[in-house]
């Protein structure tokens, strides 16, 4: 069953009267299916073992890291968050999987972090945000 779910796909685009080639898809589900979310949290099951240091919640494709830590204790906390973002990116990397990346921090926490303490994974810097959706 799952192979056939999973094999032999084609996509195409329909924009006003123009129809493109159909492409094979070699890897990912369907989206919008009903199995996605759950084939998704099968695949990425392990990538409990590469966060190490903080706190970590799963909703279908989402992935959210918490670290809750002292002002005083930012410099050690953004170590703590690097870490675990380089270990989430390396993992990534290794099944083929692409990240979005949006940190949040409180109001509170923001002003009291350097400019120069930034989050980021292989050099890239991600932008602070003040609010998410989950």
């Amino acid at each position: 069953f799952l192979s056939n779910y999973l094999e032999n796909r084609f996509q195409q685009v329909i924009l006003d009267n123009y129809v493109s080639t159909a492409q094979q898809i070699v890897s990912g589900v369907p989206q919008g299916s009903v199995l996605g979310p759950l084939l998704f949290l099968l695949y990425t099951f392990d990538l409990t073992n590469v966060i190490t240091k903080c706190n970590v919640q799963f909703f279908a494709d989402d992935t959210q890291l918490y670290h809750h830590f002292a002002t005083d204790k930012s410099d050690e906390a953004l170590t703590i968050i690097n870490d675990d973002l380089s270990n989430i990116n390396n993992y990534a990397i290794n099944h083929n999987l692409r990240l979005k990346v949006i940190l949040l921090y409180t109001k509170k926490k923001r002003e009291h972090l350097k400019s120069s303490m930034r989050t980021n994974i292989d050099g890239q810097l991600f932008p602070f945000v003040t609010t998410a959706k989950n």
